[in-house]
């Protein structure tokens, strides 16, 4: 079996990461085949944990366990009990039908996602060291929950870092759509066809948390995609909103939950969100909410002062369009960008359109996508409501 050693020194950061980088490796000895378990050691003889290894990518070791595994392959029962043990902790915090049932490494199972929507799972895959158990992950998930439908939805990009093609494929079952609750609204998910998983399941709190500002207001949602932003609004008594995103296929979905939850109040626009800012800003046009829920700017510490500078842009204007006492709703899903970092991007926009704002609320993600407290960018949804005052 492949075994690996790391300098002492750094131990406890790989503790911390559960990753092993090129530059950490000392020695290997007893090279294998890509995508199989190692064992991981310190030049002190000291043992870090088993984990599966993939030399194409910077990130070469993925630790997934602090026992000593003997096999070249993790087993059925191993991604068993994970998936049930996450099973049990996810309804512990009131979750049921649609939640997200495993979340990388959070979850402690690195390079895997599955969401479970109603009697459908779909799963993505982002490592090659998880790649190699998909059938033996798709056993155990038939076995724990006997879905319709198990539905991989691996066509993102970043599993070329791991020399592996994009798929979208159906594993078991027959897709489908699903119909599923959120807050008191019904929106149909068609996983085979929408972004990631199917639905942004991290947002859902922070849907529900809109409908208290929505009363009578005049709203304007900015990157609706499928409209949950939206659809909380017009659930929560908006005078009116707009949705507005340029993927058509993201607002056909919006304008079926429309008809479905039998609303009357909001109208889609498809376009460029910020070049459809700066002509509101010019044509003299004013609301009483904005929401924004852009996709993420950067998924690179490379990029990220290019990223801050587009969220100070976006958010400039979506406040110039704000009426005083107006609400901004502003979102973050880049993982290299702190909290704190993206409260200091509303301070710089709020400058920059001489508003003046009060901050009422700050959210992150969901709960059934909990980070580990170790993990660097594991709050990576920021979510901050704010007032404006003047």
């Amino acid at each position: 079996m492949t075994k690996f050693i790391i300098s002492h020194k750094i131990k406890d950061k790989v503790l911390q990461t559960q990753k092993v980088f090129a530059n950490d490796i000392i020695s290997c000895q007893e090279r294998d085949l890509l995508g199989v378990l190692c064992l991981v050691y310190t030049d002190k003889e000291l043992f870090i944990g088993t984990g599966y290894y993939n030399f194409l990518s910077k990130i070469i070791i993925r630790l997934i366990s602090n026992q000593i595994i003997s096999t070249p392959k993790l087993t059925f029962d191993f991604f068993y009990e994970r998936l049930e043990n996450a099973w049990h902790r996810k309804t512990s915090l009131a979750y049921q039908n649609t939640f997200r049932l495993i979340y990388d490494e959070n979850d402690l199972l690195p390079g895997l996602i599955v969401d479970k929507y109603q009697d459908s799972l779909v799963m993505q895959i982002s490592t090659l060291g998880m790649e190699e158990h998909k059938e033996i992950i798709t056993q155990a998930l038939v076995k724990l929950f006997n879905p319709l439908c198990i539905y991989n939805r691996s066509d993102i990009d970043i599993r070329t870092k791991e020399g592996l093609p994009l798929i979208s494929e159906c594993l078991y079952g027959q897709p489908r759509r699903e119909i599923i609750e959120e807050n008191g609204l019904k929106l149909i998910v068609d996983y085979q066809l929408s972004n990631k998983t199917g639905y942004y399941l991290d947002q859902q709190a922070n849907h529900q948390k809109v409908q208290k500002y929505a009363l009578n207001r005049d709203c304007l949602d900015l990157f609706c995609n499928e409209g949950g932003f939206a659809l909380n609004l017009a659930q929560g008594g908006a005078k009116s909103i707009l949705a507005v995103d340029i993927a058509e296929n993201a607002l056909n979905l919006l304008k079926e939950n429309i008809k479905l939850n039998r609303l009357t109040n909001i109208q889609t626009l498809q376009g460029d969100c910020f070049t459809i800012l700066k002509d509101y800003k010019k044509q003299g046009y004013a609301f009483d909410l904005i929401v924004l829920d852009p996709p993420s700017m950067s998924h690179s510490f490379d990029k990220i002062n290019e990223a801050i500078k587009g969220y100070i842009a976006l958010n400039k204007y979506a406040l110039e369009l704000l009426n005083a006492g107006g609400i901004l709703v502003s979102c973050s899903c880049t993982g290299h960008l702190s909290l704190n970092s993206f409260i200091n991007v509303l301070k710089e926009a709020s400058l920059l359109a001489h508003a003046k704002t009060n901050i009422l609320e700050v959210a992150i993600q969901g709960a059934d996508h909990g980070a580990l407290l170790t993990n660097d960018f594991g709050i990576y949804l920021k979510t901050i409501i704010l007032q404006k005052i003047i």
